[in-house]
């Protein structure tokens, strides 16, 4: 299988903040790069999951003014596109449909979206969520 971890490489005051993500293949051992935060953002490594067929990764971002976002990171083509979304109470910002083929998150409005991650298609599932929610989809 393969995992993900975050790390710094920039000196910090408080934290440390993860500002660089990387995916290692546990078979070949190979460690790779995979993301980059802009300066004063940073990605939040607990809230990492791996879409079911390994191939998309979401994880949220932080950044000093108080921002955060869902970021879905294709390990193929190392491409990333991020949305507004709001923490959950264990610091998940996101879960994946059992097929992988759309995500689950909470946005600033506190609405429950789901997105069609090939299509880029959301639609909202449920509105007024609470700030202290957990996401689950089995």
């Amino acid at each position: 299988g393969r995992f993900a971890f975050g790390a710094t490489d920039i000196n910090q005051e408080i934290g440390p903040e993860a500002n660089l993500i990387f995916v290692s293949e546990g078979v070949s051992g190979t460690t790779r790069l995979l993301a980059r935060s802009a300066p004063g953002e940073f990605y939040a490594p607990l809230s990492m999951e791996f879409s079911p067929n390994g191939d998309m990764l979401a994880i949220g971002k932080t950044s000093v003014g108080a921002a955060r976002e869902v970021c879905i990171i294709r390990l193929t083509t190392v491409s990333e596109i991020c949305l507004p979304a709001l923490a959950g109470a264990y610091g998940q910002f996101a879960t994946w449909s059992p097929a992988g083929d759309r995500i689950v998150f909470v946005t600033p409005r506190f609405t429950l979206v789901a997105l069609d991650v090939a299509r880029g298609i959301q639609s909202d599932l449920a509105i007024g969520m609470r700030e202290a929610f957990n996401l689950y989809w089995r």
